[in-house]
């Protein structure tokens, strides 16, 4: 039996807040630490039922084909590492979400 995986278990709740920033205007950014700090703004202002599709819609956004499953992995990686998160928690919360991972 799988155990559902909440992105709140996941998820650095201190350092997301820490690094929340309201951008009301910015619907769109490449800078990355604005873009992260949109991210973790949309994540923490959330209503706590809707703070897993936040992340699963991050997640699916970042690994549309024609990702491969070594780029997803990378990527998953690389993302705790940005949220100061558990990656073998965000990698099983991917997998739960339909990302396509390796096979471990």
């Amino acid at each position: 039996m799988t155990t559902h995986i909440s992105a709140v278990d996941v998820l650095n709740w201190d350092y997301m807040v820490k690094i929340a920033r309201e951008h009301r205007y910015l619907v769109h950014s490449t800078d990355p630490q604005r873009a992260l700090a949109k991210f973790a703004f949309s994540f923490v202002e959330a209503d706590p039922e809707d703070r897993d599709a936040v992340l699963s819609e991050l997640l699916r956004d970042m690994t549309k084909p024609p990702s491969t499953r070594r780029g997803n992995e990378e990527l998953v990686a690389y993302l705790a590492g940005i949220l100061q998160s558990d990656q073998k928690l965000l990698r099983k919360f991917a997998k739960q979400c339909g990302v396509r991972l390796l096979p471990q």
